[in-house]
């Protein structure tokens, strides 16, 4: 499991897809030791703190802890994830480690 955001970013948000693309190399090279990634995600982007005229004040959809990345970004991030594991499949079954039929199975079972 690896995070994109926090240290991994710089606590910068908006590093989080520079990260999520290294990560999505890996995987698409046939790194088999990732097997989840953890994203700050949210409807707006970035953090605020609760004002002092109170929680009716507060910005839909922007986060009042970490800062997040906004959803459309989300979606690309997860998308370019989604590719990068269909390559890692690929890269294993070309390699042997894995048998193309046993890979739909799991596909089809939801466990790859």
């Amino acid at each position: 499991m690896t995070a994109s955001s926090d240290g991994n970013s710089q606590k910068n948000h908006n590093n989080q897809p520079h990260v999520l693309r290294a990560v999505c190399e890996q995987l698409a090279a046939g790194e088999r030791h990732i097997t989840g990634v953890m994203v700050e995600s949210h409807i707006n982007e970035g953090r605020q703190d609760v004002p002092d005229a109170g929680p009716s004040e507060l910005k839909y959809g922007v986060s009042i802890t970490d800062a997040c990345i906004e959803w459309a970004r989300t979606v690309e991030m997860l998308d370019a994830l989604n590719g990068a594991v269909q390559k890692r499949r690929e890269v294993l079954v070309e390699r042997g480690v894995v048998k193309k039929g046993l890979l739909e199975r799991e596909k089809t079972n939801g466990t790859v």
